[in-house]
């Protein structure tokens, strides 16, 4: 009997566990919902105004009212202080997919259906579903993506390679959908906390001088950006010569604007817009990015590096400005200094030569940058300018003597080097006699260097340091020095280390500080246990990963 009995004792026992989605369903619909609502608003919010977040992505920032962040530096303007960065994250669509009930309350949620995905490709989104969406949203803050299901990337050795005929009807047919959803901009443009159009192509993008119209009262971020360049931008070229006559009652205004990116040739329009420039010039932006701007096969039209330059000097102040595959002629500027172009941090990647060099002579003047980082982009003396952190990532003329000589010219407290297999020995003993003010060495994915040659750096610049000058730099740098990822607040008075820093250059040479921090990743050789205290004796911060 009780070997018939045991199979049915262990089937109840089973039958017995709940089921892992029993005690979610076990919450009133009631509370759920709240917990919902709770979730929405907890991950929609503002990001704290932290030292990290103001130096991202460097490691120095402007404390507000210590020094001045950029847009109190430099200016008669009135100014207003940096935007206020919003976090996008949207956890409900993730929650949506933990049980049926969940879901069904979910999607009545007037939060979830304030995040709007529009597809422009096979099958595009219906736009009358749309236009019910934001009806339901019932005037929350919608999040609007414009976006494709497949992007062509291009860079898939296994992936088909297009033809012209088949490149031409992808972008015909992305045109025409986002012809159609323009239409809808003028009821979003007021409702919206973000927009974001993120396209194949260039010339795909809408243009905010002739698209773009209205108060938009929430709207924190604005992006116009695509994969690559558009095989037709020539052809939209032609009205930026005369920008359309624009009514002061409908100019496009967004003064809570944090984020903008420009993509291809949206970034001209908007330079070329007077009722933009005159909307942005008391406005500080928090992260501009430009990309994929090419005028260099437009021989008729008069767009240059100083003209870029210019323009973005009228944005009031940038706290991060990101340049990404831009290509056009130098040009010559109306004076010779240069622009007050106010930005704390810059990144430049993949720019020719003499366009990085040209940008940086054009907006040269006499301010300070928190970070400066160059990638996949040669370095040349007159393109490094008065900056607190250098970080170079994959540069091409590394082992060109203008290189060593570039660095002459830097006279900030950080260096970083990412990926330059090229990097040796002669390179440290360079940085230890010429960068004088510098304190913190990061090195990463440098395989060139040796153990030899960083004990070398570090004793160099040991036998330069004045004792006394030493205790008085240690002083102003503690509560800093035990963290490996250090954060510096940047006050005038460092500002203006630099500038001495520049003048001794000029007129005599600089005294030299003491390296406290060396942060090696990524190489392949161990250290001994002799070699690692020798480091830790001699530096306040030391890590070899």
């Amino acid at each position: 009997m009780s070997s018939l009995l045991q199979p049915l004792k262990r089937r109840r026992t089973k039958s017995s566990k709940p089921s892992p989605t029993q005690g979610i369903k076990a919450f009133p619909v009631e509370i759920l919902t709240i917990i919902f609502e709770f979730l929405y608003d907890a991950a929609s919010g503002i990001l704290d105004d932290t030292p990290d977040r103001r130096a991202f992505p460097g490691s120095v920032y402007r404390p507000h009212g210590a020094g001045g962040g950029a847009y109190a530096r430099g200016t008669k303007r009135s100014i207003t202080p940096a935007r206020e960065v919003v976090k996008l994250e949207f956890p409900l669509h993730i929650v949506t997919g933990v049980c049926r009930l969940w879901r069904d309350i979910i999607h009545r949620l007037p939060e979830f259906l304030s995040r709007i995905v529009i597809f422009v490709d096979g099958p595009p989104t219906p736009l009358t579903s749309v236009q019910e969406q934001v009806k339901v949203a019932r005037g929350l803050p919608l999040d609007v993506l414009v976006t494709r299901r497949v992007f062509k990337l291009g860079n898939d050795p296994e992936e088909k390679q297009l033809s012209d005929s088949e490149i031409l009807a992808i972008l015909a047919d992305e045109k025409a959908q986002v012809k159609e959803v323009v239409k809808l901009l003028p009821s979003l443009i007021p409702v919206s906390r973000s927009i974001i159009f993120d396209l194949q192509y260039s010339s795909s993008l809408p243009y905010i001088s002739l698209d773009f119209h209205g108060p938009a009262k929430f709207l924190r971020v604005l992006k116009l950006s695509c994969v690559q360049e558009g095989w037709d931008d020539a052809e939209r070229l032609p009205f930026l010569d005369v920008v359309p006559n624009e009514s002061p009652d409908d100019d496009f205004e967004a003064p809570l604007l944090s984020v903008l990116v420009l993509d291809g040739y949206t970034v001209v329009d908007v330079l070329f817009s007077d009722s933009w420039i005159r909307h942005m010039q008391s406005m500080s932006i928090d992260s501009l990015s430009i990309s994929h701007l090419n005028l260099l096969e437009w021989e008729n039209f008069p767009f240059t590096i100083h003209d870029l330059v210019h323009g973005l000097a009228n944005f009031g102040a940038l706290r991060s400005l990101v340049l990404f595959d831009i290509k056009m002629e130098s040009g010559c500027g109306d004076d010779d200094g240069g622009s007050s172009f106010l930005v704390d941090n810059l990144t430049m990647e993949d720019m020719d030569e003499a366009c990085a060099e040209e940008f940086s002579v054009a907006s040269y003047s006499h301010s300070t940058w928190c970070y400066f980082h160059v990638i996949n982009t040669p370095i040349t003396y007159a393109s490094i300018p008065l900056v607190h952190h250098l970080r170079l990532e994959n540069i091409p003329n590394i082992c060109h003597p203008e290189f060593n000589r570039s660095l002459t010219r830097f006279f900030g407290n950080r260096l970083d080097i990412d990926k330059c297999p090229e990097l040796d020995d002669d390179h440290l003993e360079h940085i230890a006699n010429s960068c004088l003010q510098l304190r913190r060495v990061y090195i990463k994915d440098c395989p060139g260097i040796t153990v030899r040659g960083l004990r070398m750096m570090i004793s160099v610049r040991d036998d330069l340091v004045d004792e006394s000058k030493d205790r008085i730099f240690e002083k102003l740098t503690i509560g800093h020095r035990d963290d490996t990822e250090s954060l510096l607040g940047c006050t005038t008075e460092a500002d203006e280390k630099i500038k001495l820093g520049h003048a001794g250059n000029k007129y005599g040479r600089q005294d030299a500080c003491p390296i406290h921090r060396l942060h090696v990743m990524g190489h392949p050789a161990k250290l001994s246990t002799a070699e690692r205290r020798w480091f830790e004796r001699n530096l306040e911060s030391f890590s070899w990963t």
